[in-house]
């Protein structure tokens, strides 16, 4: 019943537009209707609903760690009749292994938004564990189709995602947003220099998205350590004029 409820309100949220993700806008040309998209740390589909419009002759799979949400998600897409997102319940990692959820704080209060893969020196006694796979698990187990656009918002654990989807990011060179904080990055042990080492290593070359939809180049020596960029491959670079 509580999870019913919960998304009955996100629904009511993306029908009013206050789920609107304006960083959208700045990648919408780049995508086509027939397109694979995923969402990593899809919570309550802030990115899927609005991406599973974009390709609805495609798909989206939706990824949420969490088994509270990913329930409420899965409501919450019935709800709105989106017949084009997949609800995985997954933590996506570096490799295939159980993974311990941090959901609560020190306080035992629950992490809206926050929950993450546990780092090295974090307590797991509290922890709740789901299956941990890799985006190239996915892609040879499931998905058969071009991947265009990857979003990765798990607190992080971006690095360790990458890793596990190197095979992904090889074949199709798609389009990434990602969470980088410095802040976040230091309980897995790297820093974001490394993020973008490695997708520099693959051709790729790093933006902020400036409202409304102006993509900025930015370098890593010029990086505050806290936001949201948009890795591009060059390729796409060229072609879009971007």
């Amino acid at each position: 019943m509580k999870q019913t409820i919960h998304a009955i309100l996100w629904a009511k949220r993306h029908l009013s537009g206050a789920l609107k993700v304006a960083e959208l806008e700045a990648i919408r040309p780049l995508i086509t209707v027939d397109d694979i998209c995923i969402d990593v740390g899809a919570h309550g589909g802030a990115w899927s609903v609005p991406l599973s419009k974009l390709v609805n002759r495609g798909r989206v799979y939706a990824i949420e760690a969490l088994p509270y949400y990913a329930e409420v998600l899965r409501r919450t897409i019935q709800i709105l009749r989106r017949k084009n997102i997949v609800v995985l319940n997954k933590a996506v990692v570096e490799s295939r292994r159980p993974v311990s959820i941090v959901w609560k704080d020190d306080t035992d209060k629950e992490l809206t938004g926050l929950t993450h893969v546990a780092g090295a020196d974090e307590e797991t006694e509290d922890c709740i564990t789901v299956e941990g796979i890799t985006l190239d698990d996915l892609l040879d187990e499931t998905i058969k189709q071009k991947v265009r656009f990857v979003k990765m918002d798990i607190e992080g654990a971006e690095l360790l995602a990458l890793k596990g989807a190197m095979k992904l990011i090889k074949t199709f060179h798609p389009i990434l947003y990602l969470e980088v904080w410095q802040l976040y990055c230091q309980r897995y042990g790297y820093a974001v220099g490394d993020i973008f080492d490695l997708l520099y290593n693959h051709g790729y070359q790093s933006f902020f998205v400036s409202p409304p939809s102006q993509l900025v180049s930015i370098e890593p020596e010029k990086y505050s350590g806290k936001g949201d960029l948009l890795f591009v491959h060059s390729e796409d670079v060229s072609a879009y004029g971007i």
